[in-house]
């Protein structure tokens, strides 16, 4: 990243049944948050898990809009990661590909030892 990001908030969190570490962060004055949960074959995260593209390499796609949230997302091998913002949907987007590759490589790494 060129610009600053403010670390917001840091903090696990259940939503219908699921556990997320969810981080918000300031981007450009706007919130973000980054929310990371296990994938399970049960309700919404199942839903989300057949989105979700698997490959070696994080390959970020805009999921949908929610409220008037974008949601862009990746995947990997055991885990669901979510992009959720008021941005514009390209700008979501782009931040998320922009996350993905550090996101993806420390969630991988921590898959393997643990």
């Amino acid at each position: 990243f060129n610009e600053t990001l403010e670390l917001v908030m840091a903090h696990a969190c259940g939503f219908r049944g699921h556990w997320f570490g969810h981080i918000v962060v300031r981007h450009r004055g706007r919130l973000v948050s980054l929310l990371v949960t296990r994938l399970e074959d049960s309700d919404g995260i199942a839903t989300a898990k057949e989105k979700l593209p698997k490959d070696s390499a994080p390959q970020v796609i805009a999921c949908s809009t929610v409220g008037g949230y974008q949601i862009s997302c990746f995947r990997t091998a055991q885990h669901g990661v979510f992009v959720v913002s008021d941005l514009e949907e390209g700008e979501n987007l782009a931040f998320a590909r922009r996350l993905a590759p550090s996101v993806y490589e420390h969630i991988t790494h921590a898959e393997h030892i643990g």
